[in-house]
């Protein structure tokens, strides 16, 4: 199978037309007529990924995310210059071709359905009228046991926010004043949290926003998500998010995991992809782990 016929066929799953204007997605670089010789499937399109692709035997490295969105000004070997240019001066030296399939993957049901599968939670269908992320079944399940599957499934490390844990007294400092009426010494009082037990609180319908979550986080509590499980988002969304009250959902629970570690999955997914498309070819999936640590 040449290149060219795997993206093809690639596209005719995912379509391009389902991805955002601003996206990149199918070949960035490479020769389309080249006959694959492997396949390495990866979350993220690093210099290290082409080289592991080479490595392996693969002469195509297939990816969630594009190995840029606006191409670098130079192409050199140094990582110094930018991520994508020592990438694609790898990729161009080793004759490994890079595709990628990003908001267009995003919007697959079959993608969304492999996630809910790796999980081991039901899909209930898409968290959001624009297509992305999926709703799982959480019932019968806590926050605290949604944590769990979190790190037992993806090996994350589960940050959690809900409103909960900020209902704290609002007193926390008083001024003492004197016979006349001056004000003097004043005293700050400790700050009180209400205990917290995340194993009381009902995960109900979960709606899980690979990636950078942003408006779509709100969509999907107006749709009727309990908890939210997503890559990443800005401290002033969460605030909002945590605080939002629906009709059935006075207590919105949102669990925040990395961008990386949302998406993994995603790598396992395009390997399944693969080994269908290029049957005889080898596939392999580079297993990433988390980008970053607690310290």
């Amino acid at each position: 199978m040449k290149v060219a016929d795997f993206e093809e066929q690639l596209l005719e799953r995912f379509p391009a037309s389902d991805a955002e204007d601003w996206d990149r997605v199918g070949l960035s670089v490479g020769d389309p007529s080249a006959r694959i010789e492997g396949v390495l499937c990866a979350l993220d399109p690093t210099a290290c990924a082409v080289r592991a692709a080479c490595d392996a035997g693969a002469n195509v490295l297939l990816t969630h995310h594009p190995v840029y969105l606006e191409p670098p000004r130079t192409i050199t070997p140094s990582s110094s210059d930018s991520t994508a240019s020592a990438a694609l001066w790898a990729a161009i030296a080793r004759g490994v071709g890079l595709i990628a399939l990003h908001t267009n993957l995003d919007r697959s049901e079959e993608a969304l359905r492999f996630l809910a599968n790796e999980l081991g939670l039901t899909y209930l269908g898409r968290a959001c009228a624009e297509g992305y992320g999926a709703l799982l079944d959480g019932n019968g399940l806590s926050v605290g046991d949604l944590g769990n599957v979190l790190k037992e499934k993806l090996g994350a490390h589960p940050i959690l926010w809900n409103a909960h844990t900020n209902e704290i007294p609002v007193d926390i400092h008083k001024t003492n004043t004197n016979a006349a009426g001056e004000a003097y010494g004043a005293t700050r009082l400790p700050l009180r949290r209400e205990a917290f037990d995340p194993r009381n609180v009902a995960a109900g319908t979960i709606a899980y926003l690979s990636g950078s979550a942003g408006e779509l986080a709100l969509d999907a509590a107006a749709r009727g998500a309990h908890t939210i499980v997503c890559g990443e988002d800005s401290y002033h969304r969460l605030m909002e998010l945590i605080n939002r009250k629906t009709p059935d959902n006075d207590n919105l629970s949102v669990i925040v995991i990395g961008h990386d570690v949302s998406e993994l999955p995603y790598a396992r997914f395009l390997g399944h992809v693969a080994r269908e498309l290029v049957v005889g070819i080898p596939v392999h999936v580079l297993e990433e782990g988390i980008h970053w640590s607690l310290l």
